[in-house]
């Protein structure tokens, strides 16, 4: 192995390394007698330095067309990979910004440390392609998320929900390592890109598939796999929820879609995935929209339309097709903009309040916060899928890819079974499920900008910097960016493959 080339490949993870021991060094060694707030101001700005620097690196290497593959696909980073890494750290960076306005204990250095740990993790995830060291990526980022979930020690809620998402987690993970015996048993290698080349698909593949599968399923938190979310998401702290609503699912599907193209090619692998992937996008579907509508709170309601969404981009994924994996690629980096954007707004009104989310404690926010909550309309309107919005041509990029692989020469009853029959039906329920959605977002926007009563909960504008809000319209403005001019950034993904 040459060394300079690996440390050269890894620089700016080695950057974001630094900068975490920074941010911990200059927390214990010069900020000792300052407030938990004061101490996680500068914190944060440490590890955004460290974030901006991580991404000034990768910003290098993709113009200089840097393409680094160690050890046997253990790190792929040509410009998918580079670009996957720098919208995870882009991810990383917003989140930061957030979690400097509040910290919810005294532990203000380890708050910033550990979101830049499970960063790491879904760097090195989005960018592998070894089932063992995505399996050690997993490991980082959940341990890491573990513990965030938890750390609002003040909050019994947010105990449970942090050991509710181990016990999960744990599960999953047992899933996942295990299926990877499986897989190295049947294939003698743990590198997925040379699956391709292998013919014999025996049953011990296919179990280790599923039991992989099973592991990311938890991630991208679909049907089954969904109980952790909701509890999650309304109980842990506001950028918590949001990174976890984010970042850990773009790493995931980055992953996800590598594990599935490189699936060698045939009617066996089809039947193999096909139907259990299937499943999974129908029972998100409907239990993530349904669920949605019965919720008061807003971050639990955020969570139910995240399972929603997560049924959504399988269908991408079983078009089976590159344009596909591109569009499934594309939907959950414009999700992840308008889910961190609008738990971002969330935070910031909320956070220091005595209310508990609930839809009424955000009534009139128009009045106190006009700027913000018209970023919200945007992130939710995306989320919803209204043009000319960026969550609009995501899905209409998952519809399109699903529907060209249908065989318009079949008649009509074979156009309506087996493969064909499946993904219609998977497209028109998306369809009905997308219009669903509009009523449980529009109870949502309804409290932030017709409500003409103000809610007492509501924090205003003190502690919030122009900085923090500027972050809140740069994601607002790329998801309109992305919805008016996706183009170049689908052309992009669709090369990749």
């Amino acid at each position: 192995m040459d060394y300079l080339t690996l440390l050269e490949a890894t620089l700016p993870d080695l950057i974001v390394v630094v900068a975490l021991f920074a941010a911990l060094g200059v927390d214990y060694g010069l900020c000792q007698g300052k407030s938990p707030h004061e101490r996680g101001r500068i914190a944060g700005e440490v590890s955004s330095i460290g974030l901006l620097l991580a991404l000034c690196c990768l910003a290098f290497q993709w113009m200089q067309g840097s393409v680094f593959e160690i050890a046997e696909g253990q790190l792929n980073l040509d410009a998918t990979g580079l670009a996957a890494k720098a919208i995870v750290y882009g991810l990383t960076l917003a989140v930061i910004r957030f979690a400097t306005r509040h910290c919810p204990t005294t532990h203000a250095s380890e708050y910033h440390a550990l979101i830049l740990l499970s960063a790491l993790g879904m760097g090195f995830l989005a960018t592998t392609e070894n089932l063992l060291l995505a399996f050690v990526a997993l490991e980082l980022v959940s341990l890491s998320l573990y513990a965030l979930v938890a750390f609002k020690t003040s909050s019994p809620q947010s105990a449970e929900a942090g050991l509710k998402y181990f016990a999960f987690g744990g599960v999953a993970s047992a899933f996942f390592v295990f299926g990877v015996s499986y897989l190295y048993g049947a294939t003698g290698s743990l590198d997925i890109g040379t699956w391709s080349d292998w013919s014999d698909r025996s049953t011990l593949f296919a179990l280790g598939l599923v039991f992989v599968l099973v592991g990311l399923g938890f991630k991208v938190a679909v049907v089954p796999f969904h109980l952790w979310a909701p509890d999650v998401y309304q109980s842990a702290p506001t950028p918590v929820a949001a990174w976890v609503a984010s970042g850990s699912k773009v790493a995931s599907v980055f992953f996800l879609v590598k594990l599935i193209a490189a699936l060698p090619p045939g009617p066996e692998t089809a039947t193999m995935i096909f139907a259990p992937l299937a499943t999974a996008a129908i029972f998100s579907m409907l239990i993530g929209n349904l669920g949605a509508l019965r919720q008061s709170n807003l971050k639990r309601l955020l969570a139910y339309a995240s399972i929603a969404n997560g049924g959504y981009l399988l269908i991408g994924l079983l078009a089976g097709s590159p344009d596909g994996y591109a569009a499934s690629i594309f939907y959950v980096v414009v999700y992840a903009l308008a889910n961190v954007g609008a738990f971002g707004v969330i935070g910031l009104l909320s956070d220091r309040m005595k209310g508990d989310g609930r839809l009424e404690d955000f009534s009139g926010s128009w009045r106190r916060h006009p700027g913000l909550s018209f970023a919200f309309l945007l992130f939710l309107l995306s989320s919803a899928g209204i043009p000319p919005l960026a969550g609009f041509v995501g899905k209409y990029y998952l519809f399109y890819s699903a529907f060209d692989q249908v065989e318009m020469s079949y008649v009509l009853g074979e156009l309506l079974s087996g493969r064909n029959g499946w993904l219609v039906f998977l497209v028109c329920l998306a369809l009905v499920m997308s219009v669903i959605s509009l009523y449980y977002y529009v109870l949502a926007l309804k409290a932030f900008l017709v409500s003409e009563d103000e809610s007492p909960h509501l924090d205003d504008d003190e502690g919030i910097s122009p900085g923090i809000k500027l972050c809140v319209f740069a994601l607002a403005l790329l998801v309109l960016i992305l919805g008016v001019y996706p183009g170049p950034f689908m052309a992009f993904l669709q090369a990749a493959f």
